[in-house]
């Protein structure tokens, strides 16, 4: 077999093979597995979707590296999730430029086999001749695929290609490591990438390939790395080699180390970069000092979360949504994840360091002993707890409970017993081995949540009622009213679905459909747990975004089922076809299971309020972290038709539609199907007479909350619970808001006084 290498001019850009995103063959095992391109010919490259590369590159690149193959040749077939394979050429090629298909003999079917010249690369490693830079190449030991971004150079890397993999790593390779592609047209096989994360990384490191970088980052240095999916992680710089950074993600349970590129994309840039060493917990901490407790001091040492402020300067479209202020359907939100410098200096407030910093000096000098935790370990601590009754601010319980925070970087959480916990994920094992009263969302991981009490400087003469609810609720509900003197409309404050009659009672009540889970360890285990499995299963089947994304991306059943829903108590995004709660019928602990959340009830501390314009409206007295549970929407359930006959004796304002049942495919049998076909009428929520807080809920058209359909206790697509969680994170004081999803009737008009800069003036 010959190959032919044609030369390439000092400056000129090489072309290659890039086959859609792929981080394995075979044997990788990471969670993220990035379709590749399976189609057996080339793809018709749209020009105006081109990712520009510097056009003297691609009109002086060289091609056609390999001009000819000999008959049964060696070449290695590299396809997607397939295991590699070596096969031989069934007829020779003496000119590969005008090629796409090369045709191989098959040993396992002895016929002859068709593969896209994107697939094979060269059996014998290229150890004689150069490698052009952007020439994409496969490592057999790794089984990995790459470009090379660097050439061997004795003073920059050692005389050693610098590779940039699929799966984001990098690595520094000596002459005879890497197996060619016989395709070399770099420009068509980057359009086919279709993971955009992937296409941008490599667009940002051929594009930043002739500027001059110098490493600036020294060993334990603290970085913001993208992996694992679309977050951010904290990493730990454990080894410089040149151009590469070796990292580890010490937040992490398996504490995985990877090697990656210095100017990779996937670090974030708009942190600093901080230079510590390891801190281990002082027996004798020092006093503090002014120094010590400067309020931004502590910032950079936890995990930094989206932050979506109410006041962005984002543009958006009006969206016309379903009259009867749906829930099913989310309005096109925008999001802000810079913090403005003011924001970062009240993150540490004068409750922590005057009350909480001393307590948590005296519990971290505590020796830790080696022992083996369980029930043990928290009982003497949570002995006067009581989850039910919530006095304070709930992310302040765990302190009450001999928790406490220790100051190193990464900050973490110091459990009873003395050990230190950086992750949420340690957290609630260690709740779980524990048999803790303690929940996990009593715990946060963000750098903008403050901890001090609920505000309670309000004028005590304004202060209508000290519990709306009556007790009913785990936390009191104040009405504060500094505009007049009126109270809210009477009505009856119930915290279930009441249905109006006998015949709507009969089938909310019916839990034929109702499956559940036989799980004994909290439902930690998502694979094993019927309820999450169903969770995701119907976002499947219903094609929801997020979803379909993962799928798109080929990522893991496990991280599907470990992203999507509940995280750690709390729901970051909205899934459209609804979030399956575990429920009466599965064998999980009520208290702890990890897929209860709505049906514990109110938790956050939050006050009814007059304001001169909206009128009522509730606002929380602490702050909420994204992803936070707020409280169901609760009324009276009655038929459609029987909420326009009540409108027109009363206000319909309270009325919310449930009309999943028109929108979601739900997987059941033929003979389920045919008996529903009849039973299609939709339902509304009334909050009118009978309601809880959720009423008085103000709608935005930049909203802080989203609404989400949860199933419980019944399945059945006509009785989902209407939840409501903080999309952004929510400082003391402000207003919660969701989209109300009106249409815009020509006969009636709402105006709306939301005063948001994207406001459209009308609600309906």
């Amino acid at each position: 077999m010959m190959t032919t290498l044609e030369n390439l001019q000092d400056g000129n850009l090489s072309s290659s093979v890039f086959d859609s995103p792929c981080p394995s063959v075979a044997s990788d095992k990471q969670d993220v597995v990035i379709v590749v391109d399976e189609d057996e010919s080339d793809i018709e490259i749209d020009e105006e979707s081109t990712i520009h590369i510097n056009e003297k590159y691609q009109q002086c690149a060289a091609k056609y590296l390999i001009n000819k193959l000999d008959l049964h040749a060696e070449i290695i077939i590299v396809k997607p999730n397939l295991p590699v394979r070596v096969c031989r050429t069934a007829i020779p090629y003496t000119n590969l430029r005008d090629v796409q298909i090369i045709t191989i003999d098959n040993p396992q079917t002895s016929k002859p086999e068709h593969v896209t010249k994107r697939q094979i690369y060269m059996n014998e490693p290229c150890s004689s001749t150069t490698i052009p830079i952007r020439s994409r190449v496969f490592h057999r030991a790794t089984s990995l695929l790459g470009f090379v971004l660097e050439l061997p150079c004795i003073t920059t890397n050692n005389n050693r290609y610098l590779v940039l993999y699929d799966d984001f790593t990098a690595c520094y390779h000596s002459y005879g490591e890497l197996h060619l592609c016989l395709c070399q047209d770099f420009r068509r096989h980057l359009l086919n990438i279709d993971y955009k994360d992937l296409r941008d990384y490599y667009q940002q490191a051929f594009k930043n390939l002739n500027k001059s970088m110098q490493i600036t980052y020294s060993l334990d240095s603290i970085i913001r790395v993208k992996k694992f999916g679309a977050q951010y992680h904290n990493v730990r710089v454990i080894e410089v080699d040149y151009s590469l950074l070796k990292t580890c993600f010490f937040e992490r349970k398996s504490k995985k180390e990877i090697w990656i590129y210095c100017n990779s994309s996937i670090i974030e840039r708009t942190q600093p970069i901080i230079e510590l060493p390891i801190v281990t917990v002082s027996e004798n901490p020092p006093t503090p000092t002014d120094e010590t407790i400067e309020p931004c001091a502590d910032l950079p040492r936890l995990r930094k979360r989206q932050n979506d402020d109410n006041n962005n300067n984002s543009n958006k479209k009006d969206r016309k949504k379903l009259r009867d202020r749906s829930n099913t359907k989310q309005p096109i939100l925008s999001s802000n994840d810079d913090l403005s410098s003011a924001t970062r200096h009240n993150i540490v407030t004068a409750y922590y360091t005057n009350v909480l910093f001393p307590k948590f000096r005296v519990l971290n000098t505590l020796p830790s002993t080696v022992h083996k935790c369980g029930r043990r370990c928290v009982i003497s601590a949570e002995e006067t707890f009581c989850p039910s009754k919530i006095r304070t601010n709930p992310f302040l319980l765990p302190f009450d409970c001999r928790w406490s925070i220790v100051d190193s970087k990464p900050r973490g959480y110091r459990t009873p017993c003395c050990r230190t916990l950086y992750s949420l994920d340690d957290i609630e094992q260690y709740l779980y081995r524990t048999q803790s009263k303690l929940s996990i969302k009593y715990f946060v991981d963000g750098v903008l949540t403050r901890f001090k009490p609920p505000i309670d400087d309000y004028e005590k003469k304004s202060i209508l009622l000290e519990d709306l609810s009556n007790g009913q609720e785990n936390v009191q509900v104040s009405v504060y009213n500094d505009i007049d003197n009126n109270k809210p409309d009477k009505f009856v404050y119930i915290t279930k679905i009441r249905p109006i009659d006998n015949r709507i009672a009969a089938a909310y009540n019916d839990t034929n459909m109702t499956s559940c889970c036989d799980c004994t360890d909290n439902c930690n285990d998502r694979m094993k747990c019927a309820c999450f499995r169903k969770t995701l299963s119907q976002a499947q089947v219903n094609h929801d975004s997020l979803v379909m994304e993962k799928e798109k991306n080929r990522y893991t059943q496990s991280y599907m089922l470990k992203t999507t829903g509940y995280q750690r108590k709390r729901l970051l995004n909205p899934i459209s076809s609804g979030i399956y709660e575990c429920n009466s019928k599965c064998a999980c602990h009520r208290e702890h299971c990890s897929n209860r959340l709505a049906q514990q009830g109110l938790f956050v501390h939050l006050q009814l309020f007059k304001d001169k314009s909206k009128g009522w409206g509730l606002r929380t007295l602490h702050d909420l972290p994204r992803g936070t549970f707020i409280c169901q929407y609760i009324g009276e359930l009655l038929t459609s038709d029987q909420g326009h006959e009540r409108a027109q004796t009363m206000d319909d304002k309270y009325q919310t539609s449930l009309d999943l049942v028109r929108q979601v495919r739900y997987e059941i049998s033929d003979e389920d199907m045919d008996a529903d076909d009849d039973d299609d009428e939709p339902y509304v929520v009334d909050g009118s007479l009978y309601s809880n807080l959720g009423k008085y809920f103000n709608h935005s058209c930049d909203p802080n909350m989203f609404i989400q359909n949860i199933f419980i206790e019944s399945h059945d697509l006509h009785f989902p619970n209407l939840a409501l969680f903080t999309r952004t994170h929510v400082k003391a004081g402000q207003e919660l808001t969701w989209h109300y999803n009106c249409e815009l009737l020509p006969d009636r008009e709402v105006k709306c006084f939301c005063g948001s800069k994207n406001c459209r003036g009308r609600l309906l």
